[in-house]
Order: structure tokens, then C-alpha cells, then sequence
């Protein structure tokens, strides 16, 4: 367990104004409008849509900084799939719990880490996780919420929580810093018309 707070909860140590934090609800059109329960987007109605996976329709730049938080089994791994998957990362990912940092190829790196291993702060510090994001790929980082002062500070949280149904997640975005804050409607709009879980 990390010094500073516990998985799953505690202080997440953003600087958000009142307002900031993005949780969207189904067909929501609004910035700030419920949870966003994220999945493939609704079929259509004369074609097959190809799937999409959770994450996938982020619209990420070079040195985004994704932090996802959630329960045990709550789909950050999944989540990262499907951010590969938009960023035309071909193979596999596979979740580094047990060598904390994979790098993956695609339209964009993408350093996939995972902190939930690590017992201290200076352990996030000595990854050299500020490197990492100014290399000009994107960064997610698993359990990311219980380390968010070792972060740079501007970045995206995802948070997963259970849905109404044993296999459904919802999504809660809340933007930290001066890129995200102004992306948050073009986020609402991407992910607004998925209905099904992640």
C-alpha cells in the first residue's frame, strides 16, 4: 500500500475548479450530466459497426497522462485495450502488474504502467514517470490515483466503478490541468452515444 492514501479511495489531490469534474449520463449531451457508462456505441441500423472498444474514442494527443482508478477487476486493463486499440496498437496488451511499464507501437506510443505494486511515493518518482510522459507518446498509469503527487500535474482521471449489472463499468472523467479541461466536450461528444457497458 502506497504511503499517502489507500486503493480505491482517499485524497486524490487534483486542483479542479467546482464543476470540473466530467461524469456524463447516457445520450448525454451536456458537459457535466451523470456517469458515462462506456461500451460500444449503439448499432446501426443498415450496418454492421465494428467494435469498439472502452477507451478507444479518447482522441488522444502526444503527452496525454491518463490515471485510471477503481476496484480490483473494475477493467483499467480493459480500458488500456481499448485506448490501444484507438491508437492503432497492433498485438496484444497485456496488463504490466508484474514488470510495472510496457511500451506498445502505434499511430502514438503508448507506456502502459502499473503502480499497484509499488510500496512508496519515491518508487513512482524513481520510474522516471515525468520522462516518460514528455516522450511524446501517451501514458496510462493503473492505480494512478493513489500516487497523483508523484504525477505531473495535468492530466486525465478515469474513474471505473461497478455499473447496475455484474459486467457493466461506468466511466467518470475528471480533468487535472490546462490540456484537459478544454477537451472535456469534445470527450462528452465522443463517448456520449455508447449505451453499453465497459
Amino acid at each position: 500500500m502506497l504511503a499517502g492514501g489507500g486503493r480505491g479511495g482517499g485524497q486524490l489531490g487534483l486542483d479542479r475548479l467546482p464543476g470540473e469534474d466530467l461524469t456524463l449520463g447516457e445520450g448525454a449531451t451536456g458537459l457535466l450530466d451523470g456517469h458515462v457508462p462506456v461500451g460500444p456505441p449503439e448499432e446501426e441500423e443498415d450496418d454492421d459497426p465494428p467494435q469498439v472498444e472502452p477507451g478507444a474514442e479518447l482522441h488522444d494527443e502526444a503527452g496525454d497522462l491518463l490515471v485510471l482508478g477503481g476496484d480490483l477487476g473494475a477493467g483499467k486493463t480493459a480500458f488500456t485495450q481499448g485506448l490501444a486499440q484507438g491508437l492503432d496498437v497492433e498485438g496484444p496488451v497485456t496488463s504490466p502488474a508484474f514488470v510495472l511499464v510496457r511500451s506498445y507501437e502505434g499511430r502514438l506510443p503508448l507506456t502502459h504502467i502499473d503502480v499497484y505494486r509499488l510500496d512508496h511515493i519515491q518508487e513512482v518518482v524513481d520510474l522516471g514517470m515525468a520522462e516518460i510522459v514528455d516522450s511524446g507518446g501517451v501514458t496510462v498509469v493503473e492505480w494512478g490515483d493513489v500516487v497523483t503527487p508523484a504525477l505531473p500535474a495535468d492530466f486525465l482521471e478515469v474513474r471505473l466503478e461497478q455499473g447496475g449489472a455484474d459486467d457493466e463499468r461506468v466511466c467518470v472523467f475528471a480533468p487535472a490541468g490546462p490540456s484537459w479541461v478544454p477537451r472535456m466536450a469534445a470527450l462528452s461528444e465522443a463517448v456520449g452515444s455508447w449505451s453499453a457497458a465497459c
